[in-house]
């Protein structure tokens, strides 16, 4: 039976995570409680193998997963294949993997199109609850990681979901305050500060796209936290930036991501 207040962080950094991973580990950091046991797998430590021993020495209630993915795959650290279910949709696909894994246990993969088939296989094996998107999930790559609340903004609402979780709220009122933090930061680009923002238009479009694919699907009355004190996090940053976003998408080779570095447009990886 996995371990109430015990919680898994997936955290890769190389081909763009590190936009996300660095958002991640500013919230952990301020939402941890002394009661709670928290592992962060970071750059190279989040490897198939470490997320199978750490999964084995803790027995999560709560695993975060960050990665590039598919409709049957999530990835971790470049590219590894780490969870997916047998599919005809992708290469990667050719087996179920992991997915007895994930018994008892809420699963939110910042992956894109996770929630066509491997979302739902993770639920069908035994998760609790699993949170993700069924398209492609844009972010901001126009600033430096985590130096703006543009780079910032994307993951500031879907990780929301992880804030509300470890102020011991359930499953489905995370997913929930994640929504409505999406509704806050199109506020910010729309109506507040950020409203005259170079990029503001796209910032708002890809809020509402994140927003429009995120889904929640086992039981919603699910908790992994139990802290003794309220969380306390708050907004992190303001300013602005430039140029393009990119999606945690489908499987993206050396060559892809050669090009999206010398393309300075929209890009889908």
């Amino acid at each position: 039976m996995p371990k109430i207040n015990s919680f898994l962080f997936i955290e890769p950094d190389l081909h763009y995570l590190n936009y996300g991973s660095l958002v991640m580990r500013d919230i952990v950091k301020a939402a941890s409680k002394p009661e709670y046991t928290v592992v962060e797998l970071q750059g190279d430590a989040a490897s198939p193998a470490a997320v199978d021993a750490a999964i084995s020495a803790n027995d999560p209630s709560f695993v975060f997963g960050l990665g590039h993915g598919g409709p049957c795959v999530f990835t971790v650290e470049c590219t590894a294949a780490y969870m997916s279910v047998k599919s005809g949709s992708h290469s990667a696909c050719d087996q179920d993997r992991r997915l007895d894994k994930v018994g008892g246990r809420v699963i939110h993969l910042n992956s894109c199109l996770t929630g066509q088939e491997l979302g739902p296989a993770i639920r069908a094996n035994g998760a609790r609850a699993y949170i993700g998107s069924t398209d492609s999930f844009w972010f901001y790559i126009g600033s430096a990681p985590n130096s703006d609340r543009a780079a910032r903004s994307m993951f500031l609402a879907e990780y929301q979901v992880e804030v509300s979780l470890m102020a011991g709220l359930s499953v489905e009122q995370a997913w929930r305050d994640s929504q409505a933090r999406h509704d806050q930061e199109i506020a910010y680009w729309t109506t507040g500060e950020g409203r005259n923002h170079v990029n503001a238009a796209s910032l708002v479009r890809i809020l509402q796209i994140n927003k429009s694919i995120s889904i929640m699907i086992g039981e919603g009355g699910t908790k992994v936290g139990t802290p003794l004190l309220p969380a306390n996090w708050a907004l992190l940053g303001l300013a602005g930036g430039m140029t393009p976003l990119i999606a945690v998408g489908a499987v993206i080779s050396t060559d892809q991501l050669e090009k999206l570095r010398r393309w300075l447009g929209w890009a889908s990886a």
